[in-house]
């Protein structure tokens, strides 16, 4: 039996002007609440939750998980104190000299 292929239907954008107004709403209100990962997955969760047929409340606890772990991170990285940019030398070669 052949392999079924299938290519994925691109995300439908918002069906009505209200429906796009209201969108870019929420986009802004991430962006002025500074939730920038939520802000960034809000098209992939919104499209999961209408192929999944998720609640309003699903939605909401993925989009939050995101922006949550996201800042657990970089608090972690914060914590690490690494150094932004490495101290030693990555080439094997010596430098000429001066």
């Amino acid at each position: 039996m052949p392999a079924r292929t299938t290519t994925a239907a691109p995300a439908p954008g918002p069906a009505t002007p209200a429906q796009a107004s209201l969108y870019q709403q929420l986009r802004g209100h991430l962006a002025e609440l500074k939730l920038h990962d939520a802000a960034g997955a809000l098209p992939a969760v919104l499209d999961t939750a209408a192929a999944e047929g998720l609640t309003l409340t699903a939605a909401l606890e993925q989009l939050l998980a995101i922006e949550v772990s996201a800042r657990r991170l970089a608090g972690r990285l914060r914590f690490a104190s690494l150094p932004s940019r490495p101290p030693w030398r990555t080439s094997t070669t010596t430098p000429p000299p001066p």
